[in-house]
């Protein structure tokens, strides 16, 4: 996305403002692959220290993402041995040291910001290493509060390297972690509020008129950065007065899982995965959460596949363990991404074909609600399958009740391609049809269909 066309996320903003007037010595912005976290920083490093009027501008910021380190490094300079001169265990400058013996030379702070920090190492044993070096920079600042630090990491980063440090009560002396941390999924940055969604929209010159028409439901989505993106590159016409929703969601979710599955080294494992949570899940009828435990079966050749899972926000971990009990549950990020490979795996199982058979098996295998509320204006507001099933730490693993299909399916399932166009749509208001319609589409690279059953 265009760094233009970005605002400045007001949460983050304000969780900055409060680190850096606390005598707090460090903090992290906490979230998922896609999330924004870097544009979040730039657009925080413009605020406080870059920017043309900056709010600090007696700071010095000193900004190193993952890329730059690369650049660094190839110019001599590794983070690493930086990091061993200011614990004076290597030969070079200690600048902690000069600039307390020398007060008079610092104006302000020094702000070290790190974006990407689980991306600068190669391997995981190297991003212990470098963590717990600056674990032991963060903690011997005591002396030295005018140095701040700020990192961005990915969830899953966070709950394998950061977590045990987290239970310390000196991490949480000197870690500054914000309102918002959800301990069980590892995030601290919401999503993006509904004002910050149009605004992002009216920068790429949609019509406003056809944004506040937008159901709730659709924004909710959108307020997902990536797929905020991935709508706003989707979208070439966006002055258009019209815009399916359910097509713009399902061509979402499609080159969602393309850029982040299919076109994965490591695709093949990523779909049995899913497959299998599929099926631990029984399509939804079971819940949404498995124990991960079922899910990996302690084979360790899934192991590198179901990290970039939880690093792409396919899949969530919610640790719920107490005391004495371990209890980790695994669901889908999104309740559409279940529904996405639920339609997935019935065509799939049937040959790429739509057919009688399949759809009476569909109507089988999701029997209908005993009571549904009608849907107008052929659009329903309840997905496929709608299952779900409350998980706390001392809850038992008993199933839900069984899956319930509403009176009408709203787009059910685009499947696989990355483009399509319905040729068709829905009958005359004045009409009434209840029969499963097949809608043609033209796509590309492979020809699929969309199952409809509308109450028009």
């Amino acid at each position: 996305m265009p760094f233009e066309n970005t605002i400045p996320r007001a949460y983050c903003l304000q969780h900055i403002e409060k680190f850096l007037e606390s005598k707090y010595s460090a903090t992290v912005l906490i979230a998922p692959a896609g999330w924004g976290k870097s544009t979040a920083l730039i657009h925080a490093a413009e605020h406080y220290w870059f920017g043309r009027n900056p709010a600090c501008p007696q700071d010095i910021c000193w900004f190193i993402n993952a890329h730059a380190a690369g650049s660094l490094l190839l110019k001599g300079f590794s983070l690493s041995s930086w990091l061993d001169n200011q614990l004076n265990l290597g030969n070079g400058d200690n600048f902690r040291e000069y600039f307390t013996a020398h007060p008079e030379e610092r104006s302000g702070r020094l702000i070290l910001v790190i974006d990407g920090f689980d991306e600068i190492a190669m391997s995981a044993d190297k991003l212990k290493i470098l963590y717990s070096k600056l674990e032991d920079f963060v903690y011997s600042n005591d002396q030295h509060p005018w140095v701040k630090v700020v990192l961005s990491i990915r969830s899953s980063t966070w709950g394998e390297v950061f977590h045990q440090s987290h239970q310390y009560p000196a991490f949480r002396k000197y870690w500054y972690l914000g309102p918002e941390m959800d301990e069980e999924t590892n995030t601290n940055i919401p999503a993006l509020t509904e004002q910050e969604v149009k605004s992002v929209l009216y920068n790429f010159d949609f019509d406003p008129a056809t944004v506040r028409v937008f159901s709730d439901s659709f924004i909710q989505k959108l307020r997902h950065p990536y797929y905020l993106q991935l709508f706003c590159q989707l979208s070439n016409t966006p002055d258009q007065s019209f815009i399916d929703e359910n097509l713009s969601l399902f061509e979402i979710i499609s080159r969602f899982i393309q850029n982040r599955v299919f076109h994965s080294p490591a695709n093949s494992f990523k779909m049995h995965l899913i497959e299998k949570l599929l099926g631990l899940l029984d399509m939804g009828r079971a819940g949404i959460y498995t124990d991960k435990s079922n899910l990996l079966n302690q084979n360790a050749d899934y192991f590198p596949a179901y990290k970039e899972l939880l690093a792409d926000n396919i899949l969530v971990e919610e640790n719920l363990s107490q005391e004495i009990m371990f209890n980790v549950k695994v669901r889908f990020a999104h309740n559409f991404l279940l529904e996405y490979f639920t339609a997935m795996h019935y065509i799939n199982h049937n040959g790429q074909n739509i057919s009688a058979p399949l759809l009476e098996k569909i109507l089988n295998d999701f029997p209908k609600a005993p009571s549904a509320s009608p849907c107008s204006n052929g659009s329903c507001a309840t997905p496929l399958p709608a299952a779900r099933q409350t998980v706390s730490a001392n809850s038992s693993d008993s199933p839900s009740p069984p899956a319930k299909r509403p009176t009408c399916w709203n787009t059910w399932c685009c499947i696989t391609n990355r483009k399509a166009r319905i040729t068709n749509s829905c009958p005359p208001s004045s009409r009434r049809d209840t029969s499963v319609k097949i809608h043609s589409v033209s796509s590309l690279p492979t020809t699929s269909c969309i199952l409809r059953k509308e109450k028009c």
